[in-house]
């Protein structure tokens, strides 16, 4: 863990990346599962996300200067929180669906939808494990959820802070 960690070159990051495990050991042991479970059994999916290989589902995710970390006995999930930053939206057209980017374009505020929607797709990769390219918003079943992989998956949007999105993604069965 060490090692991966001291990879990243910003020390803003690395100091983030420490928070979330430390937040994940925390919820380790509010579930009760200290006694068997401990971060050095983290392994890592071909798509380098992180899981156990026991009865704990896991997210982490940091941007700026905050992190979230979310787990589940029970259900497999994803988070994902972005700062507000002004972007070049274009820069993204190939990786949002026409549904995404008409909703993005209509709404008063393109920038807080763009982080939205984003946040959603982030997360959504993350509890199922493919990329942030595919379009999840076939098979949408409503505006907070969707289906994916033969499973429904709920969203929820996290009141972090106006300066900052955060969603977290619930697989349903």
């Amino acid at each position: 863990m060490q090692q991966r960690i001291s990879a990243y070159k910003d020390r803003l990051d690395r100091q983030l990346r420490i928070m979330g495990k430390l937040m994940l050991q925390q919820l380790i042991k509010d579930f009760d599962l200290d006694k068997h479970l401990d971060l050095s059994q983290i392994q890592y999916s071909k798509y380098n996300q992180p899981f156990f290989n026991s009865d704990l589902f896991f997210s982490t995710s940091h941007a700026g200067n905050k992190v979230i970390c979310a787990a589940s006995k029970t259900k497999n999930i994803g988070i994902d929180i972005e700062k507000i930053v002004p972007r070049d939206l274009n820069e993204f057209i190939n990786l949002l669906s026409d549904k995404e980017l008409v909703k993005i374009q209509k709404n008063p505020d393109p920038l807080i939808e763009f982080y939205k929607c984003w946040t959603k797709k982030e997360a959504l990769s993350k509890a199922i494990g493919l990329g942030v390219n595919n379009d999840f918003t076939v098979g949408s079943n409503s505006e907070n959820e969707i289906l994916a992989n033969e499973k429904s998956y709920s969203f929820y949007e996290l009141p972090v802070s106006t300066e900052y999105v955060a969603t977290l993604v619930i697989v349903n069965a």
